[in-house]
């Protein structure tokens, strides 16, 4: 068939020839053109699980990153509350040692004010006493006075 083909192609003499060329070219050219595609679609291929495993690796280094930012927190949450706690019972120690201080004020004021009321009434006998005693030193003068008249 071949040869009735290229019988037929050599009688219509140079045409013949370049339509046989151009049938020629285009099976050389399809094959290359597959070749082409085939090689193609597998670079696609590659670059496709390439770009699937650098996915894969910025997925796996996203959850690493949350992974140790949701660690730091609840450490961070942790210390907060360890702290707060720390603090509480801090304040409720110096709440106690100034209720202590305010009891021991309170009875040094009462002290100081009951020794501030017996000076007091001291002063008053001891003023009295004076008097008394100023009196006493009056009536005598008087009364020496009276005997010498």
């Amino acid at each position: 068939m071949e040869e009735g083909l290229l019988g037929g192609l050599l009688e219509f003499g140079a045409m013949g020839m370049f339509a046989a060329f151009l049938v020629w070219q285009y099976t050389k050219m399809q094959a290359r053109f597959d070749k082409l595609v085939e090689k193609f679609q597998d670079q696609l291929e590659g670059i496709q699980d390439k770009n699937d495993a650098n996915e894969q690796k910025l997925r796996d280094r996203y959850d690493t990153v949350i992974g140790q930012l949701q660690d730091d927190k609840t450490t961070f949450r942790v210390n907060v509350a360890e702290q707060i706690s720390q603090a509480m019972r801090h304040i409720d120690s110096l709440k106690d040692k100034v209720d202590k201080a305010s009891d021991t004020l309170q009875i040094q004021i009462e002290s100081i004010s009951l020794n501030q009321r017996n000076t007091h009434l001291m002063v008053e006998k001891g003023m009295g006493i004076m008097s008394k005693m100023e009196e006493d030193a009056k009536l005598r003068a008087l009364a020496k006075k009276m005997a010498k008249e």
